[in-house]
This record gives C-alpha cells, sequence and structure tokens, in this order.
C-alpha cells in the first residue's frame, strides 16, 4: 500500500470530487470551518518545510522526545528518536514508502536492524503529525466526515472522522470537536482495542505567518482522565533548510533542541 499523506499537493487535488461523493453537508461545513479556525488551506500549502519536536509527559515526568524536519513538497522526513547510551537513531525517508537509511551514533545500519527501527520511525510519523496537523488531515482525499447531532451541544459541534489509509493511527476513526464559537478544534477522541474511549484536549494555539496568512496550531494536547501530555513544541516553518539536514548521520535536530532549550 502506497501511504497517502504526503501533503506535497495532494490535499487540493480531490477536494470538489470529495464534496460531490458527500451527502452530509453539515459535517463538510464544519470540518472546512476547522481547518479555516487553522488558517486554512493556502497557508498550510505554503509552508514547504516543518521543523517541529514531540514530547510525551507523564505526570510531571518526560516519557519521551522525537524530533521532525518534513520536506513537505518532497515528501522527504526527518527523524530522531531515543537510542542507547543518549545517541538518537537517525531516519531518513520518503513519506510516500517509507524506503529509510537508519544512522545511530554516526553510522549506518545494516538493513535488519534498518527494518526493525523503521517500524517505530513509521508509526511516530502517523501519530505525531497528526496532533501537530489533524485540521489539515480533514480535507484529504478519501476521508469520510459525518455530523453527529447527539454528540453535539451550544458550544461544540462533533463530528465523525474516518481516515481509512493511515495504518499507523490508534484508531482509523476520530470524533472531532470544534468550538461554535471560533471554529477550531479543541477536542479528539478515539476508541482503543480495549473498548475505551480516549480523549485528547487541544489547547495552547499560537500564531506561525506564512506567505498566505497564519496557521494556529496547538502546542498541548492533554488526555482526559489519564496523567499524559502530548507536547508539540519548537515549531518553526522555516523557508528553506540546508541540504545537508536530510543526509547527515549525526543528530542535527537533538543538537539544535538542546541548545535552544538551554538558551531560554
Amino acid at each position: 500500500m502506497r501511504h497517502r499523506w504526503s501533503i506535497a499537493g495532494a490535499l487540493l487535488l480531490c477536494v470538489q470530487p470529495l464534496f460531490a461523493q458527500h451527502t452530509d453537508l453539515k459535517a463538510d461545513s464544519i470540518a472546512m470551518r476547522i481547518v479555516a479556525a487553522s488558517g486554512g488551506i493556502a497557508a498550510w500549502e505554503s509552508t514547504p518545510f516543518v521543523r517541529f519536536n514531540v514530547k510525551l509527559y507523564k505526570e510531571r515526568d518526560l516519557v519521551y522526545a522525537v524530533q521532525h524536519l518534513w520536506d513537505k513538497k518532497l515528501g522527504l522526513y526527518r527523524m530522531e528518536i531515543p537510542g542507547p547510551n543518549n545517541h538518537p537513531y537517525v531516519g531518513v525517508f520518503y513519506t510516500e514508502d517509507f524506503e529509510a537509511k537508519v544512522y545511530w551514533n554516526g553510522s549506518e545500519l545494516i538493513k535488519k536492524d534498518v527494518t526493525i527501527l523503521m517500524e517505530q520511525f513509521r508509526l511516530r510519523y502517523f501519530h505525531d503529525v497528526f496532533f501537530l496537523a489533524a485540521p489539515f488531515l480533514l480535507m484529504e482525499p478519501g476521508v469520510e466526515r459525518t455530523y453527529l447531532p447527539d454528540a453535539s451541544n451550544e458550544a461544540e459541534d462533533v463530528i465523525r472522522v474516518t481516515i481509512p489509509f493511515w495504518e499507523g493511527l490508534p484508531s482509523q476513526t476520530f470524533d472531532f470537536y470544534s468550538d461554535r464559537e471560533t471554529g477550531r478544534l479543541v477536542r479528539t477522541s478515539y476508541p482503543m482495542p480495549s473498548g475505551e474511549t480516549r480523549s485528547f484536549v487541544w489547547r495552547d494555539y499560537q500564531e506561525y505567518p506564512t506567505l498566505d496568512g497564519s496557521l494556529f496550531l496547538s502546542h498541548q494536547k492533554r488526555a482526559e482522565g489519564h496523567p499524559f501530555l502530548i507536547e508539540t513544541a519548537h515549531i518553526t516553518l522555516p523557508p528553506h533548510v540546508a541540504a545537508d539536514m536530510f543526509t547527515s548521520p549525526s543528530a542535527v535536530l537533538q543538537q539544535a533542541a538542546e541548545n535552544a532549550s538551554g538558551s531560554r
């Protein structure tokens, strides 16, 4: 299967046919409000590169930290995940097929080790990009949207979103909660294999200027009823990056994140 969310222009390719296929115009309208409240498709599409970190906290303890650099136009990705002896694994891959080169401590790993680690990179890509940019996934070709009147209320509109082609997420069906006043995404929830529903509150939105307006991205997603916090931090939208950022075997993203943290 070829994975579809490289977002190298694919978001707009089938928008009109999608609406022709959907009969739930209420859900489509709410989805478009969520996208607009996040800055809109044009602003998202105008960002060639996205650099961000994801940290998971349990209560006040850091569970892991992952560094990301994404060339959205080429679908090229660099990720650094925790590795042994405080040396992260570095993965460079295309999001279309997840063929990768993986490095540790400056050396390229053999194919057997790459195959094992690549599954971690793949899952982290799906999970972390979702919690960075879920609003823009709403308009992807193939995504199904249904309005949930019984779950909606005076404060929030709720739509059920089915993402049939994202195999790395904890579920392929999510409920998106939109603030009725602002249109902003304020909560996502999904069923766990155990039957439990897991919900995250999206908060701490910050503004990021682009050539086509500003994006508004959430920095914190707190689990309801559980002591977990997903922090999406150090977000930057550089107009260009050095070519060696996608070829260096060294942990350049981790080093930059540590330098930035130490300077505050």
